[in-house]
């Protein structure tokens, strides 16, 4: 069983702001282009990281947001998502 992090309080409210360009109809078109990206969705994911329990769970916010906005994922599940990070940010 995964241990999920403490989260301070505040943190859904940063990470609730941290979306909100992707939700907002006027702010969409420059946020909707950089999260279907393969470079802008690992910034989004990175961005909301902090913000989450779990890495599974900032990438899962970043995949519904595309889903929404270009109808499919982007990545079948997480562990494709982190072999394309991998690949991005070799060690």
């Amino acid at each position: 069983m995964r241990r999920s992090k403490k989260l301070p309080p505040d943190y859904l409210s940063k990470r609730q702001r941290l979306l909100a360009p992707l939700r907002d109809a006027a702010a969409m078109d420059s946020a909707a282009r950089e999260v279907i990206t393969k470079e802008g969705f690992i910034r989004y994911f990175l961005a909301l990281q902090p913000y989450y329990q779990t890495n599974e769970q900032a990438y899962e916010a970043v995949e519904s947001e595309h889903l929404r906005i270009t109808g499919q994922r982007k990545y079948a599940e997480y562990i494709s998502f982190k072999n394309v990070v991998s690949k991005h940010f070799p060690k």
